[in-house]
């Protein structure tokens, strides 16, 4: 079962889900991402499917009310989706060819519209866990997508963040952000026509990149063809580079 905690020191929500204790290490050899396992097609190029191990879902149970006044509980609404990259199981993000992280960029975007639709799904996280520390259980190329009933405080506080300085100048707080690095230049990794990769200045850890579009965009909705492609060619370049790296 799992259900959303209140926290009330950072005014923010914590999930909890039993389930995830009980999710398998697969065994050399036995992929159930890989065509011919029965849970995937066994032709795809793409492919999204519902988590079955999900700590969010559409159709949760109702939670026990904790016994102290202090603390609150509620339902963990949402939508956990596993994104499959390939239907190769040596691939990964990083060498995927262009044409192949197109089609992944496109559903992204397919997927974050159609969760987007959902009024109760306040904001849609598009991720990978890499390696077993951080969770990765699954050697196949594959990200998620998590739908959340609620915007966690770091992603507040950035949104308070911008529109405070709207009020004050006016202009886009990311947009900004964006064109300091590109005229500063000294973190700049990778740029095409509609995107540009850096370290910003403030960087919360070593080698945290940024993509950000060069022109206001609002959500990965109102992609054109043209910059879902832009997307896919600065992801292999920076992924790659990454790789490199680790």
């Amino acid at each position: 079962m799992s259900e959303l905690r209140y926290n009330p020191l950072l005014r923010d929500w914590t999930m909890v889900a039993a389930n995830r204790q009980v999710r398998p290490d697969m065994p050399s050899g036995q992929c159930p991402f890989c065509p011919g396992s029965g849970k995937v097609p066994d032709e795809y190029e793409v492919f999204a499917y519902d988590n079955d191990f999900p700590v969010l879902s559409p159709h949760p149970e109702t939670p026990g009310q904790p016994s102290q006044s202090l603390y609150r509980t509620r339902p963990a609404y949402g939508k956990c989706e596993v994104v499959l990259y390939s239907s190769n199981h040596q691939a990964s993000l990083a060498n995927l060819s262009l044409n192949q992280m197109e089609k992944v960029v496109s559903l992204w975007q397919q997927r974050y519209a159609a969760l987007a639709s959902d009024e109760q799904h306040q904001y849609i996280l598009i991720f990978e866990n890499r390696g077993r520390e951080v969770g990765a259980t699954i050697q196949h190329p594959h990200g998620q997508i998590y739908a959340y009933p609620f915007i966690p405080i770091k992603i507040r506080t950035e949104l308070e963040s911008a529109h405070q300085h709207h009020q004050v100048t006016g202009h886009c707080l990311l947009c900004d952000i964006t064109q300091a690095e590109m005229e500063d230049g000294a973190r700049m990794l990778v740029e095409n026509r509609h995107f540009v990769s850096f370290i910003p200045y403030f960087t919360d850890f070593p080698y945290g990149a940024w993509i950000a579009p060069k022109v206001h965009i609002p959500d990965i909705r109102s992609f054109t063809g043209e910059e879902i492609r832009s997307l896919a060619e600065i992801l292999s370049a920076l992924t790659a580079g990454m790789d490199e790296l680790f």
